[in-house]
């Protein structure tokens, strides 16, 4: 049985006194998520448009956090869902 890490957070500047690294998300730049997604540029900035996308800026640069992405992903309807009207 996997023991469950949490993530550390570490004020900034300092190291864990324990020799773990901090956790730090994955961030994925506007190419990344086109090719895993298969879509394209458009339509991406359209869904970021739309909030249904969080998308960050470091300076001239868009990324989406792993995490933005996954909750994105969980947003989408079911392919081929129908919906059952119950009496």
């Amino acid at each position: 049985m996997h023991e469950s890490i949490a993530p550390v957070q570490i004020p900034k500047g300092e190291v864990p006194s324990d020799g773990r690294t901090p956790f730090v998300e994955r961030a994925n730049s506007i190419d990344e998520i086109l090719f895993r997604l298969g879509i394209s540029r458009a339509k991406l900035y359209l869904e970021i448009g739309e909030g249904h996308i969080v998308a960050r800026k470091i300076g001239a640069r868009t990324i989406i956090l792993e995490s933005d992405l996954c909750n994105y992903l969980a947003g989408l309807p079911r392919a081929g869902a129908v919906e059952i009207k119950r009496r």
